[in-house]
């Protein structure tokens, strides 16, 4: 059993809200590390000790910053902030959604940068794109060979090079496209002997599910079918054992679906949240948290009892308001606020 007291709390570092934005995104990098954005347009490594403490939280990422070679305008461009996603594709590797319409890939090391040494976190490889808008989510599967990143109404694919490398386009034809709505968050759900299925947010209200493994992809149509439209903005979504998708919305609701088939009625679903719902995960023991303007709040599980959602804490680790983002390592969650803060709550 996971359990998460309020005397975890660490928050990290002690910069002003003023200079750091509403925290957009945080993605792991590693055991106790996390990397941070934020609408100020920085970002920041968030390192954790064994005892919980953070002992890190002023390592700036510097992605627009440095020479440039080539065409020194679109160099700049893609390096634009604020990022407002990222994705761990391998050991010291992640891809980056920046706001200049381009995902950069980057090598990094959190140890140097826990040391405050300034290149620990370099851009490798061509960047990726342009995209049609703010490339607003990134994700990879497991073995990092695939990624899918979306702005606008487009998600394009994105395959690692064959010794393991840098990624590299794919055609057109295995872009996927909406025509009801831009894209928001991704999912994606790996099943063996059956491929990869990728789940898009979409802004006017529904999910649209895909078969990845085919090429050119197969649009499954709309999860849940015609009664899941006409909600709020799907702005978080997350897969649990891969088997089940959950949802979050502007409207406040959190929905579960079945991601094995995804034509099926909603699973559960929880009462109306008083605010709008930025982000949603799974912990070890199966508990669903949900990060969003009220704060955030933990669900029973994802199945739910007789078609609802349960909650079994109203203010998970104490927190109660402008949740942002959430993003777990091995041990603990890490929680980004609307003030730009980072707390990590660590597991008792």
């Amino acid at each position: 059993m996971l359990v998460i007291a309020s005397s975890a709390f660490v928050r990290a570092g002690d910069a002003s809200a003023t200079t750091r934005g509403a925290v957009i995104h945080l993605c792991v990098l590693g055991t106790r590390s996390c990397l941070a954005t934020t609408a100020s347009g920085r970002a920041r490594l968030v390192v954790v000790d064994d005892r919980g403490g953070v002992i890190r939280d002023d390592v700036v990422v510097e992605l627009d910053g440095g020479a440039v070679e080539g065409d020194g305008r679109v160099e700049r461009r893609a390096r634009r902030p604020p990022y407002w996603s990222a994705a761990r594709t391998r050991d010291g590797a992640a891809l980056v959604g920046t706001s200049g319409n381009y995902v950069l890939e980057c090598a990094y090391d959190v140890e140097a940068g826990a040391r405050g040494e300034s290149d620990w976190f370099q851009i490798i490889g061509d960047a990726l794109g342009p995209h049609t808008g703010y490339v607003r989510d990134v994700v990879a599967t497991r073995d990092g060979r695939r990624a899918w990143s979306c702005a606008c109404n487009f998600a394009p694919r994105w395959n690692a090079s064959g010794d393991g490398g840098t990624y590299e386009p794919t055609s057109e034809r295995e872009t996927l496209e909406l025509f009801t709505g831009d894209i928001l968050s991704l999912a994606l759900s790996e099943r063996e002997c059956e491929g990869v299925f990728v789940f898009c947010g979409v802004a006017d209200g529904t999910i649209r599910a895909f078969d990845g493994t085919r090429s050119p992809p197969i649009d499954m149509g709309v999860v849940g079918g015609t009664s899941s439209t006409f909600r709020g903005r799907v702005a978080a979504m997350c897969v649990v054992d891969d088997e089940l998708l959950v949802s979050g919305c502007h409207d406040g609701r959190v929905v579960v679906h079945d991601a094995r088939v995804p034509s099926a009625p909603k699973i559960a679903q929880g009462e109306p949240l008083p605010g709008k719902v930025h982000d949603v995960c799974a912990l070890e023991d199966g508990r669903i948290l949900v990060a969003g303007e009220f704060g955030l709040v933990a669900y029973e599980n994802a199945r739910g009892r007789d078609g609802r959602l349960v909650v079994v804490d109203d203010a998970f680790g104490g927190v109660r308001s402008g949740a942002r983002a959430l993003a777990l390592d091995e041990s603990r969650v890490f929680v980004g606020t609307a003030s730009g803060d980072v707390f990590a709550l660590d597991a008792a």
